[in-house]
């Protein structure tokens, strides 16, 4: 599967494949890097799906580094922009 990444303001960081197998989740993100020396970043990792969360591991840049992510609502995702 592909999809993008944004940020919290919606703002468009990069672009993430990825493949569901079971109950992991690996994936590899691409972002442009303006002013940077090389003009894009990378970043790869594995994620244990676990209800609403996905805990895992990424390397790349200023990485290894560990993550949760949980799913939000849509209903929070509008309140806070509105703030």
């Amino acid at each position: 599967m592909t999809g993008e990444v944004q940020s919290l303001d919606g703002t468009l960081v990069g672009s993430v494949e990825g493949l569901v197998n079971g109950e992991v989740f690996r994936w590899q993100l691409t972002r442009q890097v303006r002013g940077a020396a090389a003009p894009t970043a990378s970043w790869k990792g594995e994620a244990t799906v676990n209800s609403d969360e996905l805990y895992g591991r990424a390397d790349g840049l200023s990485c290894p580094c560990t993550f949760v992510l949980r799913r939000v609502n849509t209903e929070a995702i509008r309140e806070k922009q509105t703030r």
